[in-house]
């Protein structure tokens, strides 16, 4: 589940933050969402960070504070570890600790009723990990003032890296990425972008291409610039990883020529290179260039690419231009840079039968995620639909989508079709084509209590909830995945009636992205549900690991 993006400033943005950041606050902030800022009431929550393994406080460390309904200032922690929350609006509240102070947690949630005050809540805490380490040029010269990432994989491969920390060199080529949390990571240092030269030729009698040369570019541990030759890092909780050294690579590079067609608007627009494959991030090249005007870019390596023209700011004109094209061992001219607007990509609701109707008991919430292309400015890949009829994105660029649907409470998806294609597990490439989305308002409601041996509730645990059985292919948020709070409730809704195996783990899970590879690992521990049209059920269930199994 997702936050609300943050404000972008470049045209182009390319993958996620720390999932410790994508709360799982964001669903319900969407089918909630009142946009404004928490109201002044009495409710407060008050309670401590400790250790997670020897219980002593923690001092001295943001707790951040996540709502639906608007933004909650953090509070940082005295030194007996205690925090207190005041001014709450009734709602759903997350808090965590900000991994920049040391330390992480996973999400603790909390329900609070109007007025209601929450007192003794302890948020359990463990070092944060870190990877540290020196970066090379060539002949063992430092290199200084290089960004280097950590780019966490997420076990179960249904989800894109995330860039999770980062270091920049020092003057001796030393770096230190903190603030982790355990997982696997790819370790890339990454070059400053190579320039974008504007140069007039004519296609007749070109101008020769520069000699090939040797070039360093960005590089993976262990010293390859080939993302998939990278060996990733498993780093454990509180981890100090040390002494990881990437000697910079200098393989053979080209040039690549293009031109940016067209005369108006005069611009400039900017035009980026982007390596094609999951690992990308920051750009190969990236400049300005004004509509009609050619341009080189040098020192490319092989491989594919993805060369992209868009506004340089947000308020600029909402034109864009894709390419993909692959390098070999020679410099070339490739196709003209077209710029065109983003497009639309419509749709219809219907609510089938037995209950047709002219409302919907909450918005539906309808989210595309592009497979391939980095999100950019002006792009709106979200809408709230209110009522059965049609609706729209109105500007995407040109790709392959998954849609992600979020249902209120009683609503599900029964089909997704683009263009008569079954789009409900798989993406689709947005092309001119219409959604159809069918929904039904008979759908049942879970309330999942986890409990431990002794039948206690277990607040900020995990509960999962998987069909039985799993679809093949099945889609990203075919496990649904959801924090206990702090009466040891889970509620899930958006369901459809069915057959369903049901796990809840005795903690959050600090990465919400590895509730796939969660549930495989546990999965002889979920136990049968059957879930009727329109009903209600409750449900303990026993945490898999209550008795130490993990």
């Amino acid at each position: 589940m997702m936050m609300a993006r943050s404000k972008i400033t470049s045209p182009f943005r390319r993958y996620r933050l720390d999932c410790a950041f994508v709360s799982l606050l964001a669903a319900a902030a969407v089918v909630e969402a009142a946009a404004s800022q928490p109201e002044a009431s009495g409710g407060q929550i008050t309670g401590r960070v400790i250790h997670r393994t020897s219980g002593k406080p923690v001092p001295s460390v943001t707790v951040f504070v996540l709502s639906p309904a608007g933004f909650v200032p953090p509070v940082r922690t005295d030194a007996e570890g205690n925090f207190r929350i005041e001014g709450l609006a009734p709602g759903r509240y997350g808090l965590l600790v900000d991994p920049g102070s040391g330390y992480r947690s996973a999400d603790r949630l909390v329900m609070l009723k109007k007025g209601e005050s929450v007192a003794g809540l302890e948020i359990a805490a463990f070092p944060a990990a870190s990877v540290s380490g020196a970066v090379w040029r060539a002949r063992g010269r430092p290199a200084q003032g290089i960004q280097v990432w950590a780019l966490a994989v997420p076990a179960s491969g249904s989800h894109l890296p995330y860039r999770a920390g980062a270091g920049r060199t020092d003057d001796l080529g030393r770096f230190a990425i903190r603030g982790l949390a355990p997982g696997r990571y790819f370790i890339v240092a990454e070059m400053p972008p190579a320039p974008v030269n504007a140069m007039e030729w004519n296609d007749d009698v070109p101008p020769a291409f520069p000699p090939e040369q040797e070039a360093l570019v960005s590089t993976y541990y262990p010293d390859v610039w080939e993302s998939a030759l990278a060996s990733p890092l498993i780093v454990n909780a509180g981890q100090h990883v040390e002494g990881i050294e990437i000697q910079l690579a200098r393989p053979r590079t080209w040039c690549v020529r293009s031109r940016l067609a067209g005369s108006q608007p005069p611009g400039p627009f900017e035009i980026r290179l982007l390596r094609d494959d999951v690992l990308s991030g920051l750009p190969v090249a990236a400049g300005q260039v004004r509509p009609g005007d050619g341009f080189q870019i040098c020192g490319v390596p092989r491989g594919s690419y993805l060369l992209m023209a868009g506004p340089p700011a947000p308020d600029g004109p909402a034109l864009y231009a894709a390419l993909p094209f692959t390098m070999g061992s020679r410099s070339q001219r490739i196709a003209d840079l077209v710029l065109s607007p983003l497009m639309p990509v419509s749709g219809r609701l219907e609510v089938e039968e037995p209950a047709k109707t002219e409302t919907l008991p909450g918005p539906v919430q309808l989210l595309l995620h592009s497979v391939r292309l980095p999100l950019v400015l002006h792009q709106k890949d979200s809408v709230t639909v209110r009522e059965p009829g049609s609706f729209q994105f109105p500007a995407v660029l040109p790709d392959e989508y998954w849609i992600e649907i979020r249902c209120p409470q009683g609503v599900y998806a029964t089909g997704a079709l683009y263009d008569g294609q079954d789009v409900l597990r798989q993406p689709f490439r947005a092309a001119g084509g219409e959604l159809l989305l069918r929904l039904r308002t008979d759908g049942p409601t879970l309330r999942a209590v986890a409990v431990d041996e002794k039948g206690r509730p277990v607040p900020s645990g995990a509960v999962l909830l998987a069909p039985d059985p799993l679809p093949q292919p099945a889609s990203p948020w075919d496990i649904r995945y959801e924090v206990t709070d702090q009466h040891g409730t889970a509620v899930f809704e958006g369901l459809a009636p069915g057959r369903y195996r049901i796990l809840a783990l005795g903690s959050a899970l600090i990465d919400p992205l590895s509730r796939n590879s969660a549930y495989e690992e546990w999965r002889h521990k979920a136990e049968p549900l059957a879930l009727e049209r329109s009903s209600l059920v409750q449900r303990s269930v026993r945490a898999a690991d209550a008795a130490g199994e993990q």
